[in-house]
């Protein structure tokens, strides 16, 4: 595989769950093939942005990180995991607020 080979960006619509989940793993792929994985982690942090496409940058920018995990490919894959997959904790309470069940 080239380096210059570019996946198909992060698909927003329909699932987004389950689009997020195969996209990553072509990532992962992508990542092994290429041996981005054996990169600096900046430059990894650099190609999950670039190759998810200009929406997934838009959310990116939404995104606060502690010093210490700026550049680093796990929080930014934990971000995004969090983002496209929330806790189901949290969807049940919203959805109860929304018909009005309050709960903590």
């Amino acid at each position: 595989m080239e380096a210059e080979t570019k996946l198909s960006a992060l698909n927003l619509q329909g699932n987004i769950k389950e689009n997020w989940r195969i996209w990553k793993q072509k990532f992962e792929i992508y990542s092994t093939a290429t041996e981005l994985n054996k990169k600096d982690e900046k430059i990894q942090c650099a190609q999950l942005l670039y190759h998810m496409g200009e929406d997934a940058i838009e959310i990116y920018n939404s995104f606060t990180f502690a010093k210490e995990d700026l550049n680093k490919i796990e929080p930014l894959k934990k971000k995004f995991e969090e983002y496209f997959i929330p806790k189901k904790r949290r969807i049940k309470k919203r959805a109860n607020q929304n018909n009005g069940n309050y709960w903590n």
